[in-house]
């Protein structure tokens, strides 16, 4: 069993021990500078060649966690929708799994690392796996740059 195994089972039995909620239930999510963040995202298939790489500026003027509360692929995710769980491992580190079911395929899990440089700056690593298998791997950036208003 590698060590990244051995943390995704960790994460997951104490998200599950602690969870009760359908959409979020924790509140350990880092805390952002609300605003506009520039965000990178680097993704790569397990078939890929080479990774994409996608740039874009997003408002989250109220909660800024969001940003974390995602599931990549959002055409196969069922009305159902998603959950979102949030465990602080250390100052400025947490573990996130959000958990969706998917449209006439089962349930697709997205388990990510992400690093604090204040509550202006992050780096974050993404597995994504649908039904065990994984479909996508991510790295996201985000720095904040300016204030909601005007």
């Amino acid at each position: 069993m590698t060590a990244r195994t051995v943390a995704i089972a960790s994460l997951t039995a104490a998200l599950c021990a602690t969870s009760g909620a359908t959409t979020s239930s924790s509140d350990q999510w880092p805390e952002l500078r609300p605003g506009i963040w520039k965000i990178e995202i680097r993704s790569q298939t397990p078939t890929d060649k080479r990774a994409s790489v996608s740039r874009s500026e997003e408002r989250q003027c109220t909660n800024p966690a969001l940003l974390f509360q995602r599931y990549p692929r959002p055409a196969v995710v069922d009305k159902t929708g998603c959950r979102f769980d949030s465990l602080r491992v250390d100052f400025g580190r947490y573990e996130v799994m959000n958990t969706c079911a998917l449209r006439g395929k089962g349930q697709g899990v997205v388990i990510g690392t992400i690093e604090m440089s204040g509550s202006e700056r992050f780096e974050s690593v993404w597995e994504v796996r649908e039904n065990g298998k994984q479909v996508l791997l991510e790295e996201l950036k985000g720095e904040w740059l300016r204030p909601c208003g005007g």
